[in-house]
């Protein structure tokens, strides 16, 4: 009712068409599916910059010995750009986390209706194009329930925050 209210007022009387062939199922799909999309991508730059951050800091530090720490207690030298360097494999499994989440999110979910479809002669092939999905999702039940993709971004959600607290944890300490 609030994406109508507001489509509404952008474009006037054309936007409580918005309804016309679609569900509210298949548009909370697609909403939480370009939403997540566009979270994926800025998640994304901001990974890629904070690892070009500690590869920067690690060019300067390839000398700089440090204490390793094993269950927080010093355990053997090493050097701080091998330990800054850990942080960026960390992240690159969090980017191949993100990417994987990224293309199982793809399918376009709109014109599958509440449930079986819809009556009126629509292209999905042409809303596929428009959202930039890859192609439309196959079985209008399970893309009405579908929210694996939700699951698998908060699950690489939650394994990117954990490495961001381990990495803030050590930078709290040291200080």
């Amino acid at each position: 009712m609030d994406v109508e209210a507001l489509l509404t007022e952008i474009v006037g009387e054309a936007g409580k068409k918005l309804h016309t062939a679609r569900s509210r199922n298949d548009q909370v799909a697609t909403d939480f599916r370009l939403w997540i999309r566009d979270t994926l991508d800025v998640t994304d730059t901001a990974l890629k910059a904070l690892q070009e951050a500690l590869l920067k800091l690690a060019e300067s530090h390839v000398d700089t010995i440090m204490p390793g720490f094993t269950h927080s207690q010093p355990a053997q030298p090493i050097v701080f750009a091998h330990h800054l360097l850990a942080y960026v494999e960390m992240f690159n499994r969090d980017k191949e986390r993100f990417k994987n989440n990224f293309s199982s999110l793809m399918e376009n979910p709109l014109g599958v209706g509440a449930l079986t479809g819809t009556s009126f002669n629509i292209d999905r092939e042409y809303t596929t194009k428009k959202l930039k999905f890859s192609k439309p999702t196959r079985n209008s039940i399970d893309t009405v329930s579908d929210r694996d993709f939700v699951l698998d971004f908060l699950y690489a959600a939650s394994v990117c925050s954990m490495h961001i607290s381990r990495i803030s944890e050590e930078l709290i300490i040291w200080n």
